[in-house]
């Protein structure tokens, strides 16, 4: 006889809420942690993404970047 099949691990996991755009200050936050564990690859596309966004113009948090 045949076992039921396998629950699929997508199906257990609730819908995610929509993610807002992070800030400047999380992004470099993120790029530290990436540096922290090692993941130098993450972290270079983590940096290039925040100073694509970063303005000198802009307020404190921009200019953290």
């Amino acid at each position: 006889m045949l076992d039921p099949p396998e629950p699929d691990d997508d199906a257990a996991q609730p819908p995610r809420a929509p993610v807002a755009a992070p800030s400047p200050r999380g992004l470099v936050l993120a790029c530290a942690d990436l540096l922290h564990r090692g993941d130098l690859d993450g972290a270079r596309r983590l940096a290039g993404a925040v100073l694509s966004g970063a303005d000198p113009r802009g307020d404190a948090a921009d200019r953290l970047a």
